[in-house]
């Protein structure tokens, strides 16, 4: 119980302490001992439950520097170029996860500790209902701020977009555009990757990911009794897809088939 609430009190300094106890076993292994770690302590519903969330109930200005925080998210964007950190800072303490030296020298850099981690832009689910969210929760009494309204794929809603940084080079391959994620981690702001030479970019709100946990695409349970199900599921397909076309289109199956198609669709 104390390493979730020392990782709710200081995401950081939990970090920083596990990067301690395992830097013997060298820096390329760290991202997914982190992974481990963190997934490890949160893994009960009750520990999960502690971690705030960020929304438009409670958007990226309302957490402290450093937070941690869940952000429920799409995967938006995953054309951004990843980016070079110091696994190790000068000091010879964790790097990474928006640690950074605070007086950066290019002469002091020991360039055998530069790794790479992925980028990408995540908002928040589009078109979720209504009864998704906690109805007790008081509306936010200003609208949110959005960043890259451009990115959002339903037009002039409010959500919260956000920058993920990801550190396990396993995990960051395999997340798509489109998948819906929870993304666990420690908030930042800092300049957008794809303007981070740009003078006076805007700062964005950040997540330097320690694990996350896929969300279902649909809340319908996919597990059925074995005596429920048909001998075909491809009979079962075209049965519905020729219900749909009797019902509702004057019996155009072709018509009744993209209609089905649209329905399943992720997108």
């Amino acid at each position: 119980m104390s390493l979730v609430f020392d990782a709710l009190q200081s995401p950081t300094d939990a970090l920083c302490q596990l990067y301690e106890q395992n830097k013997s076993q060298g820096i390329d292994s760290f991202p997914a001992t982190v992974t481990a770690h963190f997934s490890s302590i949160f893994k009960s519903n009750d520990a999960f439950q502690q971690i705030p969330m960020l929304d438009l109930h409670h958007p990226p200005e309302s957490f402290a520097d450093r937070s941690l925080v869940i952000f429920n998210a799409m995967v938006q964007d995953t054309s951004l170029s990843p980016e070079l950190y110091l696994a190790t800072r000068s000091n010879n303490t964790c790097g990474g996860w928006g640690l950074v030296d605070e007086v950066p020298s290019n002469d002091g850099i020991q360039y055998e500790n530069l790794r790479e981690c992925s980028t990408f832009w995540a908002v928040s689910i589009p078109g979720l209902s209504s009864w998704c969210y906690d109805e007790t929760k008081v509306p936010p009494s200003s609208p949110y701020t959005v960043i890259q309204k451009h990115k959002y794929p339903v037009l002039d809603a409010p959500h919260i977009g956000a920058q993920i940084k990801v550190y396990d080079e396993k995990l960051s391959a395999s997340f798509r555009a489109t998948d819906t994620v929870s993304f666990i981690g420690i908030l930042t702001f800092e300049p957008l990757s794809a303007s981070i030479d740009v003078p006076n970019s805007k700062n964005v709100p950040t997540i330097h990911m320690l694990f996350s946990l896929p969300i279902p695409r649909t809340i319908a349970p996919r597990s059925f009794p074995e005596e429920a199900l048909p001998t075909s599921i491809a009979n079962l397909r075209k049965e519905l897809i020729q219900w749909i076309a009797d019902e509702g289109l004057g019996g155009d199956y072709v018509a009744a088939e993209w209609v089905f198609i649209c329905a399943i669709a992720r997108v």
